[in-house]
């Protein structure tokens, strides 16, 4: 495969090389339909995503935007391996394609709650730690850049043996539509909206013209309270009305108060702060993580035992690198630019 490149945006048509062949196709709660594919020389797999576009202009934006997150590298963030082009021309009409190479990753949270809930097999207060830790650290370099998620929800988000990955929406089955896009077009759904958002869905408005970080700390909050309660939160939300359930959301938060620390369910109620002045966004919760690590330390200690009444089973490793590599805008390819740009590793979680 060549390194052609578009006319507008000097970006090669083609950045993935390798001889593949094709184990299969499988319906992701995230990707929609994708292709397992494993490059005949190493061994390793991937995930091959189709995306058809109709229109140059969305082509090269889309180019371009896959280019530079090929330079984006980040502990909890998926990759993007590489991707391959083709334009098809059939009498007036136009059609663009890309082929998408991303990290091959089988596992996400929305399979996890479901084996969790069927099983009830509640989910450790130090998983749910790592998971907190590995979202905010990328959430908050996001947020310096200017860039918001919009569809934090369990399939989202990727376990791995070493980290929790966020998948970025642009890859989703959704075509990149935030939350909200969804909750008015989709009738609800899985997004899981901050009051200010939510608001918004019986007026079919679907401009954000609120705090946008702090919508996906509530998001979070409400992906994490269904992952610590083993109930989605879902049933929360009167799409229709535009209304949260605060009596119930109250009682879950309650229920979760035996299971564990007094450290977390503070920090789950933050993040759940009706009021969008009140709760913090991504950066303040950086500071806030490090504080609340030492409180549970000294609680701890003070209480001679963990108070976390789930016993632990399995433990990723904390990692601690975040490139400053993410331009400023929002997940819209549009908002990327072409240059390559590595930084040193920057420690956040001690």
């Amino acid at each position: 495969m060549g390194q052609s490149e578009t006319k507008d945006s000097k970006v090669p048509l083609q950045t993935f090389t390798a001889d593949v062949e094709e184990i299969g196709d499988i319906q992701s709660h995230q990707f929609g339909n994708v292709q397992i594919v494993r490059d005949k020389k190493t061994g390793q797999e991937f995930y091959r995503k189709k995306i058809v576009l109709q229109k140059k202009e969305a082509f090269d934006a889309q180019l371009l935007y896959y280019y530079t997150r090929l330079n984006t590298h980040h502990p909890s963030l998926i990759n993007v391996v590489g991707y391959t082009s083709q334009e098809e021309k059939a009498f007036c009409s136009e059609q663009y394609k890309i082929f998408l190479y991303l990290d091959s990753l089988h596992r996400d949270m929305e399979t996890e709650l479901q084996e969790r809930i069927k099983n009830k097999d509640f989910i450790s207060e130090i998983e749910l730690q790592l998971l907190s830790q590995h979202l905010i650290s990328i959430l908050a370099e996001f947020q310096k850049k200017g860039v918001y998620h919009g569809d934090i929800c369990p399939a989202s988000i990727f376990v791995t043996d070493e980290a929790y990955k966020l998948c970025d929406p642009t890859f989703e089955s959704q075509g990149g539509s935030n939350a909200i896009a969804q909750a008015i077009l989709l009738g609800g759904g899985r997004a899981l909206l901050a009051p200010e958002l939510l608001k918004q869905v019986p007026n079919q408005d679907f401009e954000i013209k609120t705090n946008k970080y702090k919508a996906d700390v509530y998001s979070l909050g409400a992906t994490l309270l269904s992952l610590a309660t083993l109930i989605r939160s879902e049933d929360l939300y009167n799409y229709e009305q535009g209304t949260i359930d605060f009596a119930l959301l109250d009682s879950r938060l309650k229920q979760i108060e035996g299971l564990y620390s007094p450290v977390f369910n503070h920090f789950l109620r933050d993040l759940l702060t009706f009021e969008e002045s009140k709760r913090p966004d991504f950066i303040q919760l950086v500071d806030k993580l490090s504080m609340e690590e030492s409180l549970r330390f000294i609680f701890e200690k003070k209480n001679g035992a963990s108070v976390s009444k789930v016993p632990y089973v399995r433990i990723a490793k904390t990692l601690t690198v975040v490139p400053e590599v993410v331009q400023q805008g929002t997940y819209n390819p549009e908002n990327f630019s072409n240059q390559q740009r590595q930084s040193s590793p920057k420690k956040i979680f001690s």
